[in-house]
Parts: C-alpha cells; sequence; structure tokens
C-alpha cells in the first residue's frame, strides 16, 4: 500500500539530449514491479501521473519515463509524482507510457485507454444539507471505462466520519449511501463537518480515495492496484481514470 499526495515535489522534467530511446548498458536479469495512474481530475482541473518503478524491490538509478516527447526521471525512491505533465490526457484516447532501466538494457511500454467525460446527474439530498436517512448519486458515465469507484469523505483530514468507498461495474449509474457513512468510527455520533461525493471512471478497475484536507482539492490517499502488467521479468498494473467534479453538502449532528 503506497500512500501519496498529490502535493508532493514534483519530479524534474528534462529533455534527453541526444538520447536515441534504446537503453544501454548491463545485461543482468531482474525481477521489476511497476505500478501507475494517469489521471484527469475534474475537480482540481488538473492532470496527473504517479508512476513506481522497482527492480528487485529497489528504486532504479538513473531510470526515467517518457510520455511523447516529455522524459521524466524518477526519483531516488523510483517515483514520479507530477501533477499538470507536460502531455495532457485526451478523453477516450490510449495513453502510452514507456519506462526505462539503462543499466540493464530494459524497456517496458504502457498502454491503457482513458475513459471519457464522467458527471454526478443526480444528487440527493437536493437541498446538499444532510440530517439523516440515505445519500443517492446518479451519474453520467462513459462506455470508454471497466468501472467506477465512488467516495464519500469529510472535508477535514482528522475527520474520524466512517466514509463510503466503492467499485461498481460500468453498468452500474446510481448507488445508495447509507447514513453509517457519516457516523463517528469510535462513539457512532453523526460527525457535523462538510462531506464531498466523487465518481471516478477508471480503467482497470482499482481503488482510489480521494479526501480534502482544509481545502476543495481531492488528494490521492490509496493507490491499492491488483496486478495486469505482463512481460518479461514485469508485473504491476497501469490505470487510467477520470475524476469526476465533487458534489459538496453539509451534515448536521445528531440532536
Amino acid at each position: 500500500m503506497r500512500k501519496k499526495s498529490l502535493a508532493a515535489t514534483l519530479c524534474v522534467v528534462v529533455a534527453l539530449a541526444g538520447c536515441s530511446g534504446t537503453p544501454t548498458g548491463k545485461t543482468e536479469q531482474a525481477n521489476y514491479t511497476l505500478f501507475g495512474l494517469a489521471e484527469k481530475n475534474l475537480s482540481t482541473e488538473t492532470d496527473y501521473l504517479y508512476l513506481e518503478f522497482r527492480a528487485d524491490g529497489n528504486a532504479v538509478p538513473g531510470s526515467f519515463a517518457r510520455v511523447g516527447n516529455d522524459t521524466m526521471y524518477f526519483d531516488s525512491w523510483g517515483i514520479i509524482d507530477v501533477s499538470s505533465p507536460a502531455v495532457a490526457w485526451q478523453y477516450s484516447n490510449t495513453v502510452v507510457v514507456t519506462v526505462y532501466d539503462t543499466s540493464r538494457n530494459f524497456a517496458h511500454t504502457l498502454t491503457e485507454r482513458m475513459p471519457g467525460d464522467v458527471t454526478i446527474a443526480h444528487f440527493i439530498p437536493t437541498t446538499h444539507i444532510y440530517q439523516g436517512g440515505n445519500v443517492t448519486v446518479r451519474w453520467m458515465g462513459t462506455p470508454v471505462a471497466a468501472g467506477y469507484l465512488v467516495t464519500c469523505v469529510a472535508r477535514t483530514d482528522y475527520s474520524f466520519a466512517r466514509g463510503f468507498d466503492e467499485n461498481y461495474g460500468n453498468a452500474v449509474s446510481e448507488v445508495t449511501i447509507g447514513p453509517e457513512t457519516f457516523l463517528d468510527r469510535y462513539d457512532d455520533e453523526r460527525v457535523a463537518d462538510s462531506f464531498y461525493v466523487y465518481v471516478t471512471a477508471n480503467n482497470p478497475t482499482f481503488e482510489r480515495r480521494p479526501f480534502v484536507k482544509y481545502t476543495d482539492t481531492p488528494e490521492i490517499y490509496e493507490l491499492d492496484f491488483p496486478n495486469s502488467i505482463t512481460g518479461a521479468n514485469i508485473t504491476g498494473i497501469f490505470g487510467t481514470a477520470v475524476v469526476s467534479q465533487g458534489e459538496a453538502f453539509d451534515v448536521v449532528a445528531q440532536d
């Protein structure tokens, strides 16, 4: 399980002068793991790229990734974490990212289709004031998505509200969020706070939990990927996602 914030230090993006794109160097075998996410976030109006690359469990010195003509180097932890990369993601288009380990003549190309737009079309309570009962969320999605993640989170990161976080198939377009979502996980009292609902279309399915910390900006909290990358000496997953505009509402304390 990895915890990374969108506020994390951005990796340096540089042009690799004189490089032909073919790795050169050692040829020893290594077991690679690669985890990644390319995201369009409509709440923050930013594109986002996260990559985590390891060889035999360790960061790879000098490793880098290419997206189009853009070259980005992995940091000393083997991570690229970039908000608003030079290459903007397009709805329903294929995202192509290639990672390189020049020390072992290794390169691997990731491809995944970016979902289309996703919009919350109907929300109950219509007053955006919650005083009990269920919350209903209906959205307009896209056939270019394997599934959806619906989250409901408190505005303040120190809130002890239980929250809501569920994955659904691409045939689902409406869900009900129960009153237990707004209860304190320790004393079962309703948490009086602002809450936000997001719908995330994704390929392939994965967990993404946005939360809000003092501002209206959702941040990456957890990325927990199943395995889907196949290739010689490499495992992991590369996903794409479109995060909807958040639906904000206020939860009123119990009498």
